[in-house]
């Protein structure tokens, strides 16, 4: 889900939620998924 103001919400499969408030335009969350990937990996 992306808001106005590059806001998300990601649902990952481990049951993680990411929340991450911004109001830059930087649209690369990827650095950030796999941080909580290597806390709690979805497999």
């Amino acid at each position: 889900m992306l808001g106005f103001g590059e806001n998300y919400a990601v649902f990952l499969p481990s049951g993680a939620i990411i929340f991450r408030f911004l109001d830059e335009h930087d649209l690369n969350i990827d650095k950030l998924i796999k941080r909580v990937e290597n806390i709690k990996p979805s497999c």
